[in-house]
């Protein structure tokens, strides 16, 4: 492990702090995300159900693709620990929206962590790219070198390479009251990265699941249920991360 951690402290709280974030700053960017996975439904009907719901969601973004390229160890370990759930983690993975190739992309490093049911992600800036075939593992590494990193983030992800790309359709929604957004996710496709040249060949698309999620501070917790029940929708631990590393490459896992 390349960052020194305290006994006292989270990989996640230590990486943070060491990227010279307050800790008024990690405080206040903590929340829950809850997860629905919804099976043989179509978006509409899910759509549906959220427009009916007694929170009043009202759209707060317009539709739109997101894309991820996520960085994991040699042995996956970001994966593995999601799996095993472990309470402390941490996951990294370059993101931008819209078109997959699209020219002079402006994509975020996010390190994204959970402590307990509580997440956490803190977002850097990277250099604009193009997304092309061809691309492989060096690409990525130039990328992130290029890009203006704190020095605890790039030792952190010093170990790690690009393993895996997914993108989605996401729509956007807020409560009347403004406690809680929720996002519907479908049209999943994954890919995996290879060290050299990719054709993104290696490939699955994932119609009939959608990913529904409700993320919201810490304080609007003890109302939760009253949104989730009404629902009727199945919370899930659904991760695409792992969806896709299991998709790509065959692996499972007893959950």
């Amino acid at each position: 492990m390349l960052i020194p951690l305290e006994l006292t402290e989270s990989r996640t709280e230590a990486v943070v702090k060491n990227s010279a974030k307050s800790a008024s700053d990690v405080m206040r960017s903590y929340r829950y995300e809850r997860k629905f996975l919804v099976e043989n439904h179509s978006p509409h009907s899910v759509e549906g159900a959220v427009h009916l719901h007694p929170a009043q969601f009202h759209r707060i973004y317009p539709p739109r693709f997101v894309n991820n390229i996520y960085l994991d160890t040699a042995l996956l370990r970001n994966y593995r620990e999601a799996v095993d759930g472990i309470a402390s983690r941490l996951k990294a993975r370059i993101r931008w929206y819209g078109n997959l190739f699209a020219t002079g992309a402006s994509p975020c490093l996010e390190l994204k962590g959970k402590e307990g049911n509580v997440c956490h992600k803190s977002v850097f800036p990277l250099k604009d790219f193009t997304f092309t075939t061809g691309m492989g593992t060096r690409d990525i590494d130039v990328l992130l070198t290029e890009s203006q990193l704190p020095a605890a983030i790039r030792s952190y992800i010093g170990l790690m390479k690009p393993v895996l790309v997914n993108r989605y359709r996401r729509k956007y929604w807020r409560s009347r009251d403004g406690h809680y957004r929720l996002t519907l996710d479908h049209n999943l496709w994954f890919s995996g990265f290879n060290v050299f040249a990719n054709e993104y060949l290696q490939q699955t698309t994932e119609f009939k699941n959608i990913i529904v999620e409700v993320k919201y501070d810490p304080q609007a917790d003890e109302h939760f249920s009253d949104i989730s029940n009404r629902f009727g929708f199945r919370q899930s631990r659904s991760s695409k991360y792992v969806a896709g590393i299991e998709h790509i490459y065959h692996l499972s896992n007893s959950r």
